[in-house]
């Protein structure tokens, strides 16, 4: 059941890909909530099924060869995966808005910055062509871009990385949404930059009051700003729990594992070397164990581990595990 705390709630979600190749299982049976204001966490690596959990949010799967397939959706208490395409295009962008991972690829090149802004202001808000710019220029300005009258009249290639990643966050934040998805907001850049982008998420969403779920590799992001964490592999959610438990006291060997690759100056591991690695990948979503999908990888894993179904087990209440060693 939906609780009336929470402003999203996913329940089982499964998004599959049908290709010539076989079944992807991108997500496979992933639950987790956001309450209002909250801050929320999803980390793992490339392939894990974070980005494809956001687009299932926001009914961008490509169909074909995407397709949800079970699980529920549950904004405000609707059902997202039951409402028709122009329901759905009334609260993306409006009120579900997302941070997409590569800006110079989903910001459009044939349009001004200015345009693409001013976009939502004329499909969710009603305005005309001029109204819509001068509010996309207030945006442009919110988001601390220089000399944002000029900047308006620009194409993305002219800008700069941090500035298109600026650009993204105004269009997403245009309207004022209640729930704001950032899929890798700093992925490719600089220290200094992703500082300035990460202080910018965290002042507009004190202004604006949003709910933020931050999709990151980055352990390091989410320290910063996220108040609970969602640990996904393969496709599933692996652990969740209040950022405190997941660094202090995390549960699954492969959360663990993540904290101990974290890079930590003039500190060498526990085998005694200065970088710790995941040895092995992550498996094919084409062929996954029958059990869990980590144990090829995991230091601890036991006989049974690859054969046997484990289920997400809630070991107190917002924090739970997806592993044998805790049945």
């Amino acid at each position: 059941m939906n609780s009336p705390d929470h402003l999203l709630q996913l329940d089982g979600l499964k998004t599959h890909f049908f290709t010539f190749d076989g079944v992807a299982k991108a997500v496979d049976d992933v639950s987790f909530h956001l309450s209002p204001g909250e801050t929320l966490g999803i980390v793992g690596e490339s392939g894990s099924g974070k980005s494809v959990t956001a687009l299932s949010i926001m009914g961008l799967i490509p169909q074909p060869p995407g397709r949800i397939v079970a699980g529920r959706i549950l904004f405000n208490g609707v059902d997202l995966t039951t409402l028709d395409k122009s329901a759905l295009g009334d609260i993306r962008g409006n009120r579900i808005s997302m941070i997409f991972q590569e800006p110079m690829t989903s910001l459009n090149p044939l349009f001004t910055v200015g345009d693409q802004v001013s976009e939502a202001f004329i499909r969710h808000r009603g305005m005309n062509k001029k109204e819509s710019l001068e509010q996309a220029v207030a945006m442009l300005d919110k988001v601390q871009i220089p000399a944002p009258t000029q900047r308006a009249r620009e194409y993305p290639h002219q800008l700069s990385g941090g500035m298109r990643q600026r650009v993204m966050i105004a269009m997403a934040l245009a309207c004022d949404p209640e729930i704001l998805i950032a899929d890798e907001p700093t992925t490719a850049l600089d220290v200094t930059i992703q500082a300035q982008v990460l202080e910018l998420m965290a002042d507009l969403k004190s202004k604006v009051d949003a709910a933020i779920i931050m999709i990151t590799h980055d352990l390091g992001v989410v320290a910063q700003i996220a108040q609970r964490v969602v640990v996904m592999y393969a496709g599933k959610v692996v652990e969740t729990g209040d950022v405190y438990t997941i660094f202090e006291q995390p549960k699954h060997p492969y959360t663990q594992a993540l904290l101990h690759s974290i890079p930590r100056m003039g500190r060498l591991s526990r085998h005694g070397r200065r970088l710790e690695e995941i040895p092995g990948m992550v498996p094919s979503l084409y062929n996954l164990p029958a059990g869990c999908s980590y144990c090829d990888r995991c230091n601890q894993a036991r006989p049974g581990c690859r054969t046997t179904p484990v289920e997400f087990k809630r070991l107190e209440p917002g924090v739970g595990v997806r592993c044998l060693l805790y049945e």
